[in-house]
């Protein structure tokens, strides 16, 4: 007989958008234990280079970059600096944070489809380093949905660098893994050694 494949409950947001610090790229995959499915993003066997095989838990990660862009996009001051909204008439600005305000709103409740697209257009990569996680948004992308027009200056760099703070990573040798102190607290990553 044919193999069903049923849709994954589960969309893996961040997929070729995740890199190791130094260069290698994270992809999803996925264990079992007791029925239940653990998601990750991981390097792939034949690439685990020097400083080992990385994993990170697939559900933190996103929880952190979810809240990395929601904090962005909620933060008037912040985003008119980014985006280069300061010169804007009071109208235009209240226009740009509605926009911010709905861009969020799909990032917090969207459907799993609608938040992956968005991750797509706005994030350049997520890059996992020892103690912290940088993601990088594209700056034009980013003005464009918000309705501000960015001069074509290529002397600007085109990625806003948003950086989470996390506790700094144990260093060992063999395999790395970032863990999360929880689903409801994705500001405390540790990388532990397993």
């Amino acid at each position: 007989g044919h193999r069903v494949r049923h849709a994954s409950r589960h969309l893996n947001l961040l997929a070729g958008l995740v890199f190791y610090e130094d260069g290698r790229r994270l992809t999803p995959t996925h264990s079992r234990k007791q029925g239940k499915t653990y998601r990750y993003y991981a390097t792939v066997k034949a690439d685990t280079g020097a400083s080992g095989s990385i994993r990170v838990p697939a559900e933190d990660l996103e929880g952190i970059v979810r809240q990395a862009l929601l904090e962005l996009l909620r933060s008037e001051q912040r985003l008119a600096d980014e985006v280069g909204a300061r010169g804007l008439s009071i109208d235009e600005t209240s226009n740009v944070f509605a926009e911010a305000g709905a861009i969020a709103v799909k990032i917090e409740t969207g459907m799993a489809d609608d938040q992956r697209a968005l991750m797509l257009d706005l994030l350049s990569q997520v890059v996992v380093k020892q103690d912290r996680v940088e993601v990088q948004i594209k700056k034009h992308t980013l003005a464009d949905r918000v309705g501000v027009q960015l001069n074509d200056d290529t002397s600007q760099e085109d990625l806003i660098k948003l950086t989470t703070s996390t506790v700094p990573a144990q260093v060992a040798r063999g395999r790395k893994m970032l863990v999360g102190a929880g689903p409801g607290d994705p500001e405390l990553l540790t990388v532990k050694a397993v």
